[in-house]
């Protein structure tokens, strides 16, 4: 019984040893922001005026809605060769 308390013992001791090396030389790297400058915000926004969405209803098998479902469009290039699922 000594044996596997005092393995078990050890292996905490390494484990938040571990733990503690690990916490004290870690450094987050800073946050990137999405846009540098306000110029960026507003061509993003103005790029994003060619999508358009429309409200799709989902429904039960008794055509009773459940929610409406955001379809979007982006606009660009549709390849007309098959599909293939992820």
């Amino acid at each position: 019984m000594t044996r596997v308390a005092m393995s078990l013992y050890v292996q905490t001791l390494l484990c938040l040893g571990a733990f503690s090396l690990t916490a004290a030389l870690y450094t987050p790297s800073p946050q990137k922001t999405l846009f540098e400058t306000p110029q960026e915000f507003f061509q993003f926004k103005e790029d994003r005026k060619l999508m358009w969405c429309r409200m799709e209803p989902q429904l039960t098998d008794e055509d009773e809605w459940i929610r409406d479902i955001p379809t979007c469009s982006f606009g660009g290039y549709y390849p007309v060769g098959p599909r293939t699922e992820l």
